[in-house]
Order: C-alpha cells, then structure tokens, then sequence
C-alpha cells in the first residue's frame, strides 16, 4: 500500500522512522508531523522599519501576530488571499521576507554585528544570509557562499531584492574553505545540507527517500564542512551549526566530534526567550556524546508550529592558533572611479547631498556598482560578486536599476509618478501605465513604496522590470 494519501499530498512516515525517534521526541510527534505549518514573515530592517510596516498592515487587511522571541518576524494572515504572498508588493520591493520560523533562529543565535566579517557557508537561497545582512546594518563583510552554481540564481536574487550591499558571494567547495581564508572570519554559520527530516511538514518527499545510509554519508559531509568552517573562524570568534533534521548523528553527533579534536572549542550556552525548544541530547543509541552538548537547542514541530531544527553555538578560544591567509585574489572586474552617478541620481530624484557617504563606488564594465567599504577590499577568495547593481551608462546619461530604487527610492523628493492599485500591478506584471510623462526615468511609487522605474514617454510610462522580476 502507498504511504501516499490524497490529504494535500501527504506521506505517512515509514515505521522505522518513527520508531526512531519517538523515545526522544515529545509527546504528539508522530501526529506533528502531517500539522500545517503556520505563514510567517520577517520584516527586512534594510528597508522597513516595524512601526512603519505594522501601519502599513493594518490598513490592507494584514493580521499580524508576532512570534514571542523574535520582534521583526509574524505570523500572518490575510482579508485578502487573491494574490500570493510572494506577489504582494512588499514583497515585491523587499520589505518582507517569506521565512519558515526556525530559520530564522541560526542568524539571531550567531548575533552577527555591523563591521563585522561573517561567513554563511552554504548560503543558498539566502533566507540566513539576508537576516544577516539586515542585522550588521550592510557594513562589514558578509560572505555568502554556496558551492552549487545553480543554486547562485536563487542566492543573488534575494540579496538584490533585500537591497544588501555588505554580500560577498561566492561559489566555492566548503571543505576548501578555511583552507583557502585562513582564520579571518568573526563568526560563522553553516546552515549544513542534511537529511531536511524537519521540513516533512511542508515538503513530504523527504519521508518518501528518507533511509538511514543517507543520515551516514550526509554526518560524514557535515563533519567535513564543520573542519572547514572552525578552521575559517577567528581566535575568540563564534560559529552556529545548524541543520533541519532530527538524526543525532548529523547533530550531536558531528558536533561532539568536533569538540573531541578541538580542545579550543566550547558550546556556549543560548537561549532566546519564548522560544520552545528542547536541550541536545547526550547519549543516543548507545552512543555517549560530549555533555556539553545538553546546551544546544532542539525544536520539534507541534505546539509552535515550527519545522524541527537543530542549533548549537560554538566560540574558539581567543588563545586558540589562527592560520594565516594563503594568499590574495586580484578581482580587476570592479574598478575604481573618479565619477560616479551619485550626483546624476541626486539631482533626477532630489536625493538628498552625500546619500551615498557610508557607500563604495565601483565600475564592472558599463554598470556602477554600490558596497560597503569593506566588501570593496575584500580579497581573500575569488568571487562571484560584490555589492549591488546601482545604474548602468546609457546615451545621455544613466539608467538606475530597480533593485537601487527599491534600495533607496524612498528618499527621492522629486521624478515621482504614484500610480494607482491597478496601475502597480499591471507594472509589476511587466505591462506599461498608460499616462503621458515628461521623458526621462521615473521612480515609481505606491501606498508609499517605491517598487519600480519606469521611463517618461508621450503616451506611457515605459515598463522598465526586468522580465525576471516581473509577477503576476
């Protein structure tokens, strides 16, 4: 018989699985597991602010309720479910970001600060390396690497439309990673790739392929991503392993190797409040895990409505020996510039003077790009990409880009168009608004927000989105 059945494609999961974990497991689990979970959000502080959002909400019908231990993130319901949330505008612009709720604790744990030098190891899709970015206010170094290159796409989608200009992304192997840096980072997260047991709630397949040969290989990859991870991470530094599963042996069990190996090493205890979570485990299966590790954080699915998670942080000893970095990558992509489209973009939108002060010009070919001070000297890896796209040269002038608008538009006094509820979603569609305009690029704006730039014609609005930013 199929363990499939015809409740919203859900699959039963195997006996062997539940009887697994069942003995460590809270009372209710086996019924958890098919439970909904529920819709949750964080504001992105880049571009909103809680106050402002929450007014925002009120008036179009959004419900918010706000998850105990984290201020910036909701569960949300909606009057109206027509559009996808995907869809709506503030998603559109970056304001919010669509966020399982667990995952949003493995950034909040690692306590990332502006100035800093942080690394999220397997980054993609850039849910962590966002929330990271918010958090150092886009200053310092963030280094988001991923070492699937199909999943870059993904990657370097979200960080533009969060606006971050702190991101330096690359696509490296992870086991080469600390080997390549050196003891450079500040603090770490490796979000590890993992059996995803913990997300059977929302993608059932994972009970259709789980088997235990699989828990296997994927703690021996783990254990070799973590070596690289500790190794890439400054004396005195802090790093957060975290993965959504519920198998020992790729939790407490890679990280009780690790501190087997490294006497430097030390769990530090955490704890956010409200959040409902349960203590690592010590022993398992016979098996006797370093006691420390009782203070790393489980959370099973059930009353909070939350994936299972695991989550652990870890500080090196600040006499701990740093490895020197191995050598500099010269990136002759971005170059510096004597002129900018600073003072262009101030006077089309009236921005006000020195907008860009805490901000880095470079130029990639015939694009102008905008990043933090840092991630513009940043040469230890070989990357990708830096920064964000801001404008690019066209006849008479330049073209700003919609991410650099939906970044920073909201300061623009002047070459404003607000366009109406239909208007804005036939924009976002990727249609024109047919409105005469004086010509010349336009911020386009609505219920407050600017979301896109459009291009003054006699009879239009040119839809200037780029196809792969277009909904609707």
């Amino acid at each position: 018989m199929s363990r499939r059945t015809e409740r919203h494609g859900y699959v039963a999961p195997p006996q062997r699985f539940l009887d697994r974990y069942e003995p460590i497991a809270p009372p209710g689990f086996r019924e958890a597991l098919s439970a909904p979970l529920q819709r949750t959000i964080r504001l992105n502080t880049l571009k909103t602010d809680r106050e402002s959002f929450l007014a925002w909400a009120k008036t179009h019908g959004w419900h918010l309720t706000a998850l105990p231990w984290y201020e910036d993130a909701f569960h949300v319901d909606r009057d109206d479910r027509s559009i996808p949330l995907g869809h709506t505008l503030p998603h559109f612009t970056g304001r919010i970001y669509v966020q399982e709720a667990s995952s949003m604790i493995p950034p909040l744990l690692l306590g990332a600060q502006p100035g800093e030098r942080v690394l999220d190891m397997a980054a993609a899709p850039g849910s962590k390396t966002t929330q990271l970015a918010a958090m150092m206010q886009n200053k310092g170094v963030l280094v988001a690497n991923d070492s699937s290159v199909s999943r870059l796409k993904a990657l370097t989608a979200n960080l533009e439309r969060c606006g971050t200009c702190n991101t330096v992304v690359t696509n490296l192997n992870g086991h080469r990673l600390g080997r390549i840096t050196g003891s450079i980072f500040d603090r770490v997260l490796l979000d590890a790739p993992c059996t995803a047991e913990g997300t059977a709630a929302k993608s059932p397949e994972v009970l259709r392929r789980w088997s235990e040969n699989a828990i296997k290989k994927l703690a021996t990859l783990q254990s070799k991503l973590l070596a690289a991870a500790w190794l890439s991470l400054k004396p005195g530094g802090m790093l957060v392993y975290s993965t959504c599963t519920y198998a020992p042996e790729e939790n407490e069990g890679v990280i009780s190797d690790l501190l087997a190996h490294h006497p430097e090493a030390d769990i530090v205890a955490t704890e956010l409040d409200g959040l409902p979570a349960t203590d690592g485990l010590t022993t398992w299966e016979g098996r006797h895990f370093d006691p420390r590790l009782k203070l790393a954080r489980r959370i099973w699915p059930g009353d909070s409505g939350m994936e299972g998670f695991f989550i652990v942080v870890i500080r090196k000893d600040v006499h701990a020996e740093a490895t020197a970095t191995s050598k500099v990558f010269q990136d002759r992509r971005y170059s510096e510039i004597a002129e900018t489209p600073a003072q262009w973009l101030e006077d089309r939108f009236g921005f006000p003077a020195d907008w860009d002060r805490d901000l880095t010009w470079r130029a990639k070919e015939a694009e102008f790009w905008l990043m933090s001070p840092e991630v513009a000297e940043y040469s230890e890896t070989p990357i990708v990409r830096r920064g964000i796209r801001a404008a690019r040269t066209v006849r008479g002038g330049y073209k700003p880009t919609l991410d650099f608008m939906q970044m920073r538009g909201d300061a623009a006094t002047h070459s404003v168009l607000d366009t109406n509820e239909e208007e804005t979603r036939r924009a976002m569609a990727g249609d024109d608004i047919p409105r005469a305009a004086d010509p010349g690029y336009w911020a386009l704006r609505s219920n407050g927000m600017i979301y896109a730039v459009g291009l003054g014609q006699e009879t239009r609005i040119k839809n200037q989105i780029p196809v792969s930013r277009r909904v609707g």
